[in-house]
Parts: C-alpha cells; structure tokens; sequence
C-alpha cells in the first residue's frame, strides 16, 4: 500500500486496528518501527545508549497516539499486561512499609521498562515489526560478543570492569550481557534449523558463535546454567515442530544434527584460547561452595552468595505475607546477618570486601525469587508466577509458526531460559534483563492479523 494512502483507505478499527494504525499513519509507522529495531541494538551496549533509545521510543509512541489508539484495546484485555499493572501496584504500595524509601524508589524505577515498553512498542508488534525489534536484539548480541572478544585481547575501549580477572563483559555487566546472548542464542538455532535460506542458516550459524563466544568470555555462571537449559530444549523443540507437523525432511534433520557442531566447535576455541580463565571459573566454584556449606567460610564470591539465602530465608520468615517492602533488603539483611554463625566467629563486622568479609551483606541476594519473596512477600511471589505462567502458555501457544517467524518456535525454551536466569540472579533490578524480559512478552503478545 502507497504511503499516501488515504484515511478512507484504512480498515475499520474495530476489525484490524492495526491496519487501521498502519494506514491511518504509514510514514510514522514505519519510522516507529525502525526506532523499535534501534532499541534492540542498544539493548546492551551501555546505559546511555539504552536509556535514550528507550525515551526516543516512549516520547514518539506517545506522538502517535492519535492514530494507534484503536491498538491498545486488545493489550488492555490481555491478562500479560493486567498481571504487570498489579506487580507495578503491589510493589509500589510496598514502599509504604519500606525501612528505605529512597532505595526503594531507585528500585521501583525499573518499572519504567515494563508497562511504559509495552505501552511504547505494542502498536508495531504487526510481523515487520516484530522482524526488525528481533533483528534488533539480535545484532545487539552479536555487537557485544565482537566486543568481548576485543576486551579478551587487550584491546583498550574503556570496557565495562567486573573487578574480577579474566573476566570480558564487553559493554555492560556480565549478567547482563549473557543473559541477552542465551535468548539470542536460541533463535540462532532454530534459524540454522529452519532457515528457508542458506542467509537465513548464515545468520543463524553466526548468531549461535558469537553468543557460545560471548557466554565464555564473560564468565557468568548463572547463565551458563541457564543457556544450558534453554538450548537443548530449543533444540528439541525444532526438531520436533517438523516432525509433528509432518513436513521433515531430510535437509531440516540435517541442520538439526549440524546445530550441535556449532557451539562444540565455538566451545573448542575459546576454551583453547582461555582455558585457564574457564577452568578458574569452575575450580573457584567448587572450592567456594565447599568452604561455605561445610565450614561456613562465606569470603568468597560463591560463599556471599550462599549467604544471602540463608539471610533471605530468615527474612522472609520475619514477614511471609506482604514482605519488607522495596529497598529494604540490605538494611534489614544487615540487622539479621549478626545473628547467623560463620567462620571465624571472632569477625562481626558486615561491611568490607567479599574477600574479607565474613559475614557479606550485598546490594540484592542475586536471585529475583528471593528478593520478591524478601520485599512483597507471598502476594509479590503470586503475582509474578501467574505473570511467568501466563507468559509460558502464551509462548506454547504462539509455536504455530506463522509464515517466516520460525523464531516462535525457541519462545517456550527461551520463557524457560529466562526463569532459570531469575532464579540465579536479580535480573528483575537490571534493566537489560528487564528489558529482554518486555521483549520476549512482546512476542507471545503478538496481535493475531497476520
């Protein structure tokens, strides 16, 4: 359709509200749609550049609401987005029994991803521009995977600093980074798979090596579990989808068995190239975990983490229900932290470096399911599982493969992925884990017009 179609050339809203957007405002939807695929390219390549992107994207949603209105019906109706509203609202009435209101207002800033993003990007969720947001995010992984590699070479950018050796997150944390490459990664997969063209399979092939490079290089634990829950499960849900729908072949069951050749061979390398770094990351584990749990040796990394879960077992206990409130997690974990035993016991102080710390109270107890069950509680904890609920059979849903979208097909295993990624860390309070949370909803949110 021309781009100065006419207003009277626009379905009815109340049929295709999304062709009625599109016509009504072609040129600002296609300029919508680009700022949307922008997004995903800044999703982590710093603050600054997500920040704006995010603002650039809010401010011109809002210009165009004279013509995408008719849209926001069917998200309002949508049990995703009135599951988010009641988290937003539960957590921000928390705040009235918070001990630290302030830090619980930093935290409750991070809202500004959920709703206000989804409110943003719904009106271009139509198929382009849902390819162009997922191209996005796409070469945003790719982008910081060639950044890792040149921190790892020395290469001198003014890379963001773990303060832990041998570690290369590129541009922002490691979580960070890492969690964004195992979704990524997924769709690589299903794109070797499934690509309908040897691009298509190209692009796949180089997503999934440069997202098995990035994991390495930043080192992340957490989501190496996470990716190794996520992929395999994409894996066999690629295989699958052919096999039941009866249109296998012998070149897709080729790709598939290919698929596994590519992160051995991406793995072979890297750990070759740092070998000693990933055999560190292991050998602190095992050491750390074991000083932890059978002498309650809680200096170290691994150890302050064990000790957060006892800290917000005991917390949670203090107030199941309703929870402490947002921000309140390090000053009451502090009051707390006294009481519990450690090694050696003659150290009572709760500040200091994880090295020297015996009793370590962090910022968060890296683990988004403690920290909503330390601050909201039971209710927090209900309302975000019937959200990641919903979400999963939202992503089961939408594996009926829409021409050329066969990256619906990783939504359930990515939906997984991402839970394992909450359950190890506080991606909740981390805006490029948010923000790939939002883009994932996104996509099993996906108006049905096409």
């Amino acid at each position: 359709m021309p781009l100065w179609s006419s207003y009277q050339d626009a379905p009815s809203p109340d049929i295709d509200p999304f062709g009625h957007a599109r016509v009504r405002d072609r040129i600002g939807d296609q300029v919508h749609v680009y700022l949307a695929g922008l997004w995903g390219v800044s999703i982590i390549l710093g603050t600054f550049p997500a920040a704006f992107m995010t603002a650039a994207g809010a401010a011109y949603a809002i210009l165009r609401v004279w013509a995408t209105n008719p849209t926001y019906g069917q998200l309002f109706r949508s049990w995703l987005f009135r599951l988010l509203f009641l988290i937003l609202l539960f957590s921000t009435l928390s705040l009235f029994w918070s001990v630290d209101v302030p830090q619980g207002l930093d935290e409750l800033n991070i809202f500004r991803l959920h709703i206000p993003f989804l409110l943003a990007a719904w009106p271009i969720l139509h198929k382009r521009g849902r390819l162009w947001l997922t191209a996005g995010v796409c070469l945003s992984a790719v982008i910081a995977a060639g950044a890792q590699v040149a921190q790892a070479s020395g290469l001198e950018f003014g890379w963001y600093d773990p303060g832990v050796p041998n570690r290369y997150p590129g541009f922002v944390h490691p979580s960070s980074t890492t969690v964004v490459q195992m979704v990524v990664g997924c769709f690589g997969i299903v794109w070797l798979c499934h690509g309908r063209s040897w691009r298509a399979r190209i692009a796949g092939l180089v997503v999934l090596a440069a997202c098995v490079t990035g994991l390495i290089l930043a080192g992340s634990r957490a989501s190496w579990i996470a990716a190794a829950v996520a992929w395999p499960l994409t894996l066999l849900s690629s295989a699958a989808v052919p096999i039941i729908s009866g249109t296998a072949g012998r070149r897709a069951i080729a790709s598939i068995g290919g698929v596994l050749l590519v992160p051995a061979i991406s793995i072979m390398i890297v750990v070759i190239a740092k070998r000693d770094s990933v055999l560190q990351r292991f050998d602190a584990a095992r050491t750390e975990i074991s000083a932890a749990w059978v002498d309650g040796d809680y200096r170290s990394d691994t150890g302050a983490r064990l000790f957060q879960i006892r800290l917000s077992w005991d917390l949670f206990r203090h107030r199941p229900m309703i929870g402490h409130g947002l921000g309140s997690y390090r000053q009451t974990a502090v009051e707390v932290a006294r009481s519990i035993p450690v090694s050696p016991p003659d150290e009572d102080k709760t500040d200091g470096t994880l090295r020297q710390n015996p009793r370590p109270v962090l910022e968060h107890p890296h683990s988004a399911v403690l920290y909503t069950a330390v601050t909201t509680g039971v209710v927090g904890l209900g309302l975000w599982f019937a959200f990641w609920l919903r979400l999963f059979l939202r992503s089961v849903t939408c594996m009926r493969v829409p021409a050329g979208q066969s990256y619906y097909i990783a939504l359930p295993a990515i939906v997984v992925g991402l839970a394992v990624s909450y359950l190890l860390d506080c991606q909740n309070l981390s805006a490029p884990g948010t923000s790939i949370l939002m883009f994932v909803a996104c996509l099993a949110l996906r108006p049905t017009d096409d």
